[in-house]
C-alpha cells in the first residue's frame, strides 16, 4: 500500500472517529438536559400540589356580617354586630349566632327569648362596623347612628327600618361550646324591603348587596361576579 492509500485511509478513520466523539457528547448533551428538565418539572410539580400546614386556623370565607337585634331590662332597643352564624336548618327554619356571655346582648336574648337578624346593605357598613366596636351598656347604638328600630311583628325584639332584611327568631335553645355560646333561633317571620325582592318575594342578593367579613385580617368586602346556577354547573361531571 502506497504512502497516499495509507493517508487517505488514515483521515477517514480520523474523520469516522470525530463524528463519532461528537455524536456521543451530542447525545449525552440531550441525556443531561432531558434529566435536568424531568427534574425541575418535578419541582415544579410539588410547588403546585403541596400544601402547607399552618396550624388551627377558621379560614372560613366569607363570614356574614349579622346585626343582632334585642331589648334589654328596661325595652331599651339594641344592637350588636354578629359574625359567627347562619343557617343551621331547613325545617324548622333555624339560623345560629354565637355569643360570648359577657356580651350586652347574650342576656337581652335569653331572658326575652327573642332576637331579630338584621342584613345590613354596603352604605351601611361604617354603620354596622360601630355597632361590634362598643358596648350597648354605655351607648345608644341606634340613637348615635340615627337608625329606626321597629317593634318585631312576631317576636319581642326590635329589628331596624333602615336595613333590607331582617329575620325575626325565637330562641330554640343554647348549647354551650366554649369561649361562645351557641343561640339557636326559629325564623318566625321575614321582613324586606320591596325593591330588594325578585318577582317570587324572595331577597335578591345583587340588591340586598350584602356586606361580608373576615375575620383574621378584619377586612369588608361586597358580593363579586354571578359565577352560574347552583345544582346546574355540576352536570358537566355527570355525561
Amino acid at each position: 500500500m502506497n504512502v497516499n492509500t495509507q493517508n487517505y485511509w488514515r483521515k477517514i478513520a480520523m474523520k469516522s472517529f470525530f463524528l463519532s466523539l461528537m455524536n456521543k457528547f451530542i447525545f449525552c448533551g440531550f441525556y443531561i438536559l432531558l434529566l435536568y428538565y424531568n427534574e425541575r418539572r418535578d419541582e415544579v410539580k410539588e410547588v403546585v400540589i403541596m400544601k402547607k400546614s399552618i396550624g388551627i386556623h377558621l379560614p372560613v370565607y366569607p363570614a356574614p356580617v349579622l346585626i343582632i337585634g334585642n331589648y334589654d331590662e328596661k325595652g331599651k332597643p339594641n344592637v350588636m354586630a354578629a359574625a359567627w352564624g347562619g343557617i343551621c336548618c331547613s325545617v324548622p327554619p333555624c339560623i345560629t349566632i354565637s355569643l360570648q356571655k359577657i356580651r350586652y346582648s347574650y342576656n337581652n336574648i335569653v331572658d326575652r327569648k327573642a332576637f331579630t337578624v338584621n342584613i345590613p346593605s354596603e352604605k351601611y357598613v361604617k354603620e354596622s362596623d360601630y355597632f361590634g366596636m362598643v358596648s350597648g351598656r354605655e351607648h345608644d347604638k341606634l340613637s348615635i347612628t340615627n337608625l329606626t328600630p321597629m317593634r318585631g311583628e312576631k317576636v319581642d325584639a326590635p329589628y331596624i327600618e333602615e336595613f333590607p332584611v331582617s329575620i325575626e327568631c325565637k330562641l330554640l335553645q343554647t348549647v354551650e361550646l366554649g369561649t361562645h355560646v351557641m343561640l339557636v333561633g326559629e325564623v318566625v317571620n321575614t321582613l324586606a324591603d320591596e325593591e330588594c325582592l325578585t318577582c317570587d318575594n324572595y331577597p335578591d342578593p345583587e340588591k340586598v348587596r350584602p356586606i361580608i367579613f373576615t375575620p383574621k385580617y378584619r377586612r369588608y368586602y361586597a358580593l363579586g361576579a354571578d359565577l352560574g346556577e347552583a345544582f346546574h354547573m355540576g352536570r358537566f361531571f355527570m355525561k
